[in-house]
């Protein structure tokens, strides 16, 4: 019986010590997502500028992230794949 109070003991011990962690590093994890939303915030206030005072920054911002978002175009049925030492070149139009 000595050694199953002594295993007891224990797990309420480091269930206690993981208890305590979690509770003191509660308020540094909500600081830190604050955080974030404050610089999100304040990135969207710089946009917002941007538009106003210089648009060409604001356009190029705008073109960037849609040509970011967009897949790579798929080849039609009549195109012959470019094969460089095997592997294949997909080439994009400029614009």
């Amino acid at each position: 019986m000595g050694l199953q109070h002594e295993v007891i003991t224990i797990m309420v011990i480091a269930f206690g010590v993981l208890f305590l962690v979690a509770f003191f590093a509660m308020p540094w994890i909500v600081q830190g997502e604050r955080r974030r939303q404050r610089k999100k915030a304040q990135s969207g206030t710089v946009g917002v500028f941007d538009e106003v005072f210089h648009p060409e920054a604001k356009n190029a911002r705008v073109m960037w992230e849609a040509q970011t978002e967009l897949p790579a175009p798929a080849p039609t049925p009549g195109d012959k794949p470019d094969l460089d030492g095997g592997h294949i070149t997909i080439r994009l139009p400029q614009q």
